[in-house]
């Protein structure tokens, strides 16, 4: 279990999305989280992959590599 103190602002955007939604605040920080882990996983994976990789195409080649 993990606990945060959230900012008045956020805490109340917090509140009122929850209840627009009807789902328990809890549910909505653990999504929020789970989405902001994943993009971010996603972006240093990517970034590693661009950094560590020399071929590079333009629009054109790579279109033609793929066959479209």
């Amino acid at each position: 279990m993990y606990s945060v103190r959230l900012p008045e602002e956020l805490e109340l955007n917090l509140t009122a999305l929850a209840k627009q939604l009807h789902i328990a605040k809890s549910k909505v920080v653990i999504d929020a989280l789970t989405r902001y882990i994943e993009d971010a996983q996603d972006y240093l994976m990517a970034s590693s992959i661009y950094a560590s990789d020399n071929q590079r195409y333009t629009h054109e080649e790579l279109l033609r590599e793929l066959g479209l």
